[in-house]
């Protein structure tokens, strides 16, 4: 059986060979691998006023002309990158790179597609489903990377460690920040609410109650039950948002068609609340943030994603002095490699054994 592994310099295929012969050392039938590291990420990403943020794996100026058109989005590089790379592989390993179904159909034997992503868009799931190819992706293995970056970033914003060190590299000993006017605050017994309580909303959770916060979380899919069993208080939208000093939000995608948090939902927060989101840059209304933040209706606001609004406008809006951000980091870490390949890998060695598979795409 023949394994491509079709990585990257994040999913480093070497590295994620070594994790699968380990797993698999001891299955019944002998193994081949094949891979490509394809060179992205890129070091940085020039942005331009016009330019759209980047957001998960790709931007409207795609490097293909015909970006979206292929079934498949938030690839880097082109559409057909991997085209006539796959050679007769039994499984394929993918990350970020593009596998429309004109790549698909260039492999006979392909009997397994393998996607280092939770949301693996990158395919053209329903052309593969169609034939016969079982399709497998890594649900929430970057939930405690995500959860724990969230934590970082916030203390970053609240105990103004970015601007002291941004002062030490100025040539700057920065002491305004003990002025109590603007002095840093703690975590313990603040009133933390999380929109969205799946895989990093529960992992964030467990974290805060060792920061000693009080945690509300909020989501219609998850039972009532659950969210108490990890120490969280069950809470409606609409209170958490007038409850909470800090509102984390963690929520992919939402069925309204409409941002999860908007101009009706800033209004509810109280002026003192901070704002986060390191889920997804479509689900909030930027336009409303920026409004609220320069009239002084909420404090603050912590930003790892963003919208679909040039650059410019980010750049005026991450200028502000209570807004901390960053280039969408939340998710990456070591152990998001590791975690994704081992997952991956113990799912093809129970096809390999005929088990029933655990992260089997629906």
């Amino acid at each position: 059986m023949k394994i491509f592994i079709a990585g990257d310099l994040y999913f480093m295929p070497g590295v994620v060979i070594e994790i699968f012969k380990d797993i698999l050392k001891d299955v019944s039938i002998p193994i081949e691998y094949d891979s490509v590291t394809l060179p992205y990420p890129v070091d940085h990403i020039p942005l331009f006023d016009a330019s759209v943020v980047p957001t998960g794996m790709a931007w409207d100026n795609n490097v293909d002309d015909d970006y979206g058109t292929q079934g498949v989005r938030e690839y880097y590089g082109r559409n057909d990158t991997l085209k006539g790379l796959l050679g007769n592989c039994d499984i394929l390993v993918i990350h970020g790179a593009a596998l429309p179904a004109s790549v698909i159909d260039e492999v006979p034997n392909l009997k397994i597609i393998c996607c280092m992503r939770g949301g693996p868009v990158n395919i053209a799931a329903d052309h593969a489903r169609k034939k016969g190819i079982i399709l497998i992706n890594s649900p929430g293995k970057n939930a405690q990377g995500v959860a724990e970056f969230t934590i970082g970033i916030i203390l970053s914003h609240i105990r103004h460690i970015s601007q002291g060190y941004n002062g030490l590299f100025d040539n700057q000993y920065v002491q305004r920040y003990n002025h109590y006017d603007v002095l840093a605050w703690e975590l313990e017994h603040k009133k933390f609410g999380i929109i969205g309580f799946g895989r990093i909303g529960q992992a964030l959770s467990k974290i805060l109650n060792g920061f000693g916060c009080d945690v509300y979380a909020f989501d219609p899919f998850v039972e009532e039950k659950q969210i108490v069993s990890l120490g969280v208080k069950p809470i409606g939208m609409e209170d958490l948002l007038r409850t909470c000093d800090i509102v984390s939000l963690h929520a992919r995608d939402t069925s309204t068609g409409r941002p999860i948090i908007g101009a009706a939902e800033f209004a509810l927060m109280k002026p003192s609340a901070l704002f986060v989101n390191t889920a997804r840059g479509t689900q909030v209304d930027y336009k409303a943030l920026a409004d609220v933040l320069k009239t002084k209706k909420i404090a603050g606001a912590v930003l790892d994603v963003f919208g679909l609004e040039p650059f410019s406008f980010y750049k005026d809006l991450i200028s502000l002095p209570q807004v901390t951000a960053t280039p969408h980091m939340a998710g990456t870490s070591r152990e998001t490699v590791l975690r994704g390949a081992t997952m991956v890998a113990e799912d093809i060695k129970r096809f390999i054994n005929g088990e029933a598979l655990k992260y089997l795409m629906k």
